[in-house]
């Protein structure tokens, strides 16, 4: 007759025995840990850079801060055996040198500068392989940021009007140019003025593509006050690169006419050439129009669609 016991007991035997393996194969308890998983069994996440020092993408960095540094989500191994945090520039900059370490609890690497960093330079930080110290993952590739050291302050090379000249026309605009790419000016940082009981011209700022080269224009159909003394002034500039400022404000006067000005403007050249015969007008239609001016003339009305056009003759359309 069959036993039911006897089937039991064999039962918990093999019971038993299934534990154990599985016991032996995760680590007996805490006596090991698996890579990827932890002892409760949670997958283990990859370390990640959480903050740096400069941050991404910030200029006007001193060059002689001590270190660059990286944050990490978790404590990590020293950066050897393939990990590596390295600080690289542009020729003709050289890479600056410097040693590698982790603070006491490992979640903060710093490249300690043997000397200072180059002025007006853009540098990259890039930390490659760390690992993290529990888990022993690295984060997933090279992790880069980039920062600008200060460099030289911008300055103004030239204006139109020129310092102390007269009879400038009422509906001129008002023009300073610099020696490098500056941040967008505001009306708060060039202002056009005038003595009492002349009022203040109103206008708005603007640059050219280039950032080089701001513009002061009167708001709509407003003028500058005749024969009046103006006072232009750059109270502030910022440079596009190193995040500098003007050292102080560039201050230049000028006195206007009576009137407005009578250059015409004209065209100066067209694409395709006027006098080349038989131009084809159907490859590609880029035209270029430029209107020359003197540098005390405003173009106060835009270029439109009325007043821009392209014919034929007939039967063409």
């Amino acid at each position: 007759m069959y036993s039911t016991t006897g089937f039991h007991s064999l039962r918990t035997w093999l019971l038993a025995g299934l534990v154990g393996v599985f016991a032996a194969a995760c680590g007996g308890g805490n006596e090991g840990r698996d890579p990827v998983l932890g002892n409760d069994g949670n997958v283990a996440l990859t370390p990640t850079v959480t903050a740096t020092a400069p941050e991404d993408g910030e200029i006007g960095v001193a060059t002689d801060i001590a270190a660059v540094t990286a944050t990490f989500s978790e404590p990590m191994t020293a950066l050897t055996d393939g990990a590596s945090f390295t600080l690289t520039c542009e020729a003709p900059c050289t890479a600056p040198s410097g040693a590698v370490t982790l603070d006491a609890a490992g979640t903060i690497a710093s490249f300690t500068l043997d000397g200072t960093l180059e002025t007006g330079t853009r540098y990259t930080a890039t930390v490659t392989g760390a690992r993290s110290a529990e888990s022993g993952l690295a984060i997933a590739g090279p992790f880069r940021w980039n920062f600008a050291t200060i460099g030289p302050a911008p300055t103004v090379i030239g204006v139109a009007p020129a310092n102390s000249a007269t009879g400038v026309a009422i509906d001129t605009s008002i023009v300073a140019q610099f020696n490098e790419p500056v941040v967008a000016l505001t009306a708060d940082d060039f202002t056009v003025t005038c003595a009492d009981p002349c009022s203040s011209a109103v206008g708005t700022v603007s640059r050219n593509a280039t950032g080089t080269i701001a513009t002061f224009s009167v708001t709509g159909s407003e003028t500058l006050d005749a024969q009046t003394e103006y006072t232009a002034t750059i109270v502030t500039a910022t440079s596009s690169a190193s995040g500098q400022v003007l050292v102080e404000p560039f201050v230049w006067r000028f006195t206007t006419g009576t009137t407005t000005d009578a250059t015409r403007p004209r065209v100066n050249l067209t694409e395709p050439e006027t006098t080349r015969p038989g131009s084809d007008h159907r490859g590609g239609g880029q035209h270029r129009h430029h209107r020359k001016r003197s540098a005390n003339t405003s173009i106060r009305q835009p270029i439109t669609d009325a007043s821009f056009t392209l014919t034929c003759d007939e039967p063409r359309v």
